[in-house]
């Protein structure tokens, strides 16, 4: 009598309910150590700065690139090619205010007309950044940045500020691109919360 009641207890016991442990919909918590982690999709924004001396430096291996220098662009943490990082904010007209390296203005020549490939893709890029993705650099009549171009049409602005260097923006994300010294058309895009890779085609 005794086994065939607690049969009829266990049996109608749910003591081991499906737990969900995936990250929900909202901001990441704060008190979490979750720099780079997604939530719903969204990229992490990254480390916020106000200088490049604020930022930490990247142990990303870039190839062609032997020296990455951490950067801030627009107050969050971006890394580029070389050994001196730079602190910029938007200014006006297309150009940025560089702390270390003066006003970077975009000059309507400069802006590259191309096609590139996404390509050695580093940490966790969003669309349109998909490793293998094909985007286009368009300049536009009148504007000093180009428009950045996708197959299903306009997607973010490519604005080059000097000869090396250029800010890459989709939505409210910016990227710093820097140019690679190699024989081919290549360079490198750093983006906030750890997104890097290569623009094979672009220069």
């Amino acid at each position: 009598m005794r086994v065939l009641l607690l049969s009829v207890v266990l049996a109608g016991c749910q003591c081991l309910e499906p737990v969900d442990e995936r990250l929900d919909a909202g901001a990441s918590d704060a008190a979490v150590g979750d720099a780079g982690v997604r939530d719903a999709g969204v990229p992490d924004a990254g480390v916020e700065c106000r200088r490049a001396s604020d930022c930490p430096a990247s142990a990303v291996l870039v190839p062609f690139c032997t020296t990455l220098a951490p950067s801030c662009l627009s107050g969050r943490c971006v890394v580029e090619c070389g050994t001196v990082g730079r602190s910029c904010s938007p200014g006006a007209a297309d150009c940025y205010d560089c702390a270390e390296k003066g006003t970077a203005c975009g000059t309507c020549s400069a802006t590259p007309t191309c096609t590139f490939e996404v390509d050695r893709v580093s940490g966790v890029c969003s669309p349109p950044f998909n490793d293998t993705a094909t985007l286009s650099v368009v300049p536009v009549p009148s504007r000093c940045n180009g428009a950045l171009v996708s197959d299903g049409g306009v997607v973010g602005t490519w604005l080059s500020f000097d000869r090396q260097t250029s800010v890459v923006t989709v939505g409210a994300l910016s990227c710093l691109a820097t140019n690679l010294s190699t024989g081919a058309r290549r360079t490198f895009i750093s983006c906030p919360g750890g997104c890097s890779f290569v623009a094979q085609g672009c220069d």
